[in-house]
């Protein structure tokens, strides 16, 4: 085995070790790709488009009981009715200057388990999140990984 290949390993091989439990949750194609987020700027058209899964009652002003009173949703587990969005991804074309949408195969969406809290280590186990809760990160002024604040 090679040297690279090996130093990949080690960080995987040491996370998976520390991982007492978790679960995936896939989504398939999204719910919709337009400028909206109920959250950061809920009723009006978004600063940016979004790419959304989850539940299909997803709309400007989204609400916790307007997800919940979906009646499907594009991820995997049905009775999960949460609404997940990214910035919707672009590709410049270097020979035209056109924007295009690089493709969505889909979101993968991993929860932990909740270390002493799990029913595994005597906690009480597994621990819906409380109604309303939202979840904001990233800043969309950012233009590059390096930068570290707007």
């Amino acid at each position: 085995m090679h040297l690279s290949a090996l130093s990949t390993l080690v960080p995987f091989i040491v996370a998976i070790g520390s991982a007492n439990a978790w679960f995936r949750l896939p989504c398939t194609d999204p719910v919709v790709q337009e400028r909206i987020d109920p959250i950061v700027q809920p009723g009006v058209i978004s600063q940016h488009v979004h790419t959304v899964h989850g539940a299909k009652n997803f709309g400007r002003s989204a609400t916790y009981d307007t997800l919940r009173a979906s009646s499907c949703t594009s991820c995997l587990v049905k009775e999960d009715l949460s609404a997940y969005w990214t910035p919707t991804l672009y590709f410049k074309d270097p020979n035209n200057g056109q924007f295009e949408k690089v493709p969505n195969g889909g979101l993968l969406i991993y929860y932990q388990n909740r270390g002493t809290q799990d029913r595994m280590n005597g906690g009480p186990g597994l621990k819906a999140f409380p109604p309303g809760l939202k979840m904001v990160t990233g800043n969309p002024a950012w233009r590059s990984k390096k930068t570290a604040t707007p």
